[in-house]
């Protein structure tokens, strides 16, 4: 039984009822990048939610601190850093997010194309990304969902608007931020 899942167009993870990783699937994977997915196995603790695309994971925790693994996101797009530049490598070989501003533990998490996001207890948005990617940051507001696509990220604020920022060379950043108004309570992105 799983608590949640998740899956790219290589492998498939899950979260079991007892709180750790379960990950599957990716023999199509060159060998290397089989190895820094599932070779590596499941980071160490019980976790609560899990995001992935393309060739890369992460996992929150259970205390709100985000692990991730695979192949950087930004390095897929090429370019020469990723999203994970400025995370720390434990011991394992896992790559930990800095902490939340004001110390605050993150609550949900969203892996996009080249950049992965997370939503903090106060609201904020933290969005890591390769110094090419154009996404703009979030809107300084607080919000209670966020959702990471193809070069765009989304968000519900506390009156449930959604809010959308998109690398504005995106052909379709137009449409992307032309959100319908609404109360919306959920939100979801692809690529």
């Amino acid at each position: 039984q799983f608590l949640a899942a998740t899956g790219s167009a290589f492998f498939s993870a899950a979260i079991d009822v007892d709180g750790k990783v379960v990950l599957w699937g990716g023999t199509a994977l060159p060998g290397a990048d089989f190895a820094a997915i599932i070779g590596i196995g499941s980071p160490p603790g019980k976790f609560t939610a899990i995001a992935a695309r393309g060739r890369y994971i992460i996992a929150l925790s259970e205390d709100g601190r985000i692990y991730g693994w695979g192949v950087d996101p930004g390095t897929l797009m090429g370019q020469p850093e990723g999203a994970f530049r400025s995370w720390a490598r434990d011991q394992h070989g896992y790559m930990i997010a800095p902490a939340a501003a004001g110390g605050h533990p993150y609550t949900a998490i969203a892996a996009g194309l080249d950049h992965v996001e997370a939503l903090s207890a106060d609201g904020s948005v933290a969005i890591w990304k390769g110094p090419t990617n154009l996404i703009p940051d979030p809107p300084g507001i607080a919000f209670t969902k966020t959702a990471a696509g193809a070069r765009f990220g989304a968000g519900i604020d506390q009156a449930g608007h959604i809010h959308v920022w998109a690398d504005p060379t995106l052909p379709a950043a137009g449409v992307l931020t032309a959100v319908p108004p609404g109360c919306y309570s959920d939100i979801s992105a692809a690529t």
